[in-house]
């Protein structure tokens, strides 16, 4: 246990270095989620803000072996966020929605894309209503929010939890379902593309993932293939 502990407090000293996000005194509120469940209280709570934070909390804990386990806004119902006693939580709900101060300020920007990659800009999506259309967005936005950027364009997600605040990203970590499942299926079938911090052998790096199978096969993994 002492040894866990001082691993956990050369991490925290590491990330505060770096000037990323952490806390290692206010975990309780992160012992459980929405499925009240617990494994006892986590060690170390990380709050990165981006894709470059996120690679190199990825990039430590894979050299000095430490587990990581991703939560978004913990609503999860199956205990997926959670963490071991004296373990690691990399919170993900500030990926690619604030800017580089840790602060959200409404809404990012959204690009649309056909499902083979071209761009299509805003004025065109309606030309293109009958295409397999997708919206590039930040991991942490909900699809709540998502839906409400889209409704002055007359365009909808696909499938919506019934949660509305989870996370895209979460979403897809637990393959969520929704209005629009029987037509679209579930968050393993409207994803086309992942950029996912994955760790490596003494290291980290990212990953972007297009193939559809791939994908299909990622979706409800519980963060286990990497921070997306």
């Amino acid at each position: 246990i002492g040894t866990m502990m001082n691993s956990i407090q050369d991490f925290a000293t590491h990330l505060k270095d770096k000037g990323i996000l952490c806390d290692t005194k206010n975990v309780t509120p992160y012992a459980t989620d929405a499925s009240f469940l617990t494994l006892g209280k986590p060690g170390l709570i990380v709050f990165p803000i981006d894709e470059e934070q996120t690679l190199e909390v990825v990039r430590y804990a894979s050299e000095n072996k430490i587990a990581l386990t991703p939560r978004a806004k913990g609503s999860s119902t199956a205990g997926a966020s959670l963490a071991v006693e004296g373990g690691v939580i990399v919170v993900t709900d500030q990926l690619g929605v604030v800017n580089k101060f840790g602060r959200r300020l409404g809404f990012p920007p959204l690009a649309f894309f056909k499902a083979d990659g071209t761009a299509v800009p805003t004025e065109e999506l309606e030309a293109n209503r009958e295409e397999e259309m997708y919206a590039r967005v930040g991991a942490a936005l909900s699809t709540e929010e998502l839906d409400r950027m889209l409704m002055p364009l007359n365009w909808q997600c696909a499938v919506v939890p019934s949660s509305g605040w989870s996370t895209i990203a979460g979403n897809f970590a637990t393959n969520a379902g929704g209005n629009g499942t029987p037509k679209y299926g579930t968050f393993q079938h409207v994803i086309g593309r992942l950029r996912v911090v994955a760790s490596r052998p003494g290291g980290a790096e990212v990953v972007t993932v297009t193939d559809r199978e791939m994908i299909r096969g990622m979706g409800g993994g519980q963060g286990l293939y990497g921070i997306i």
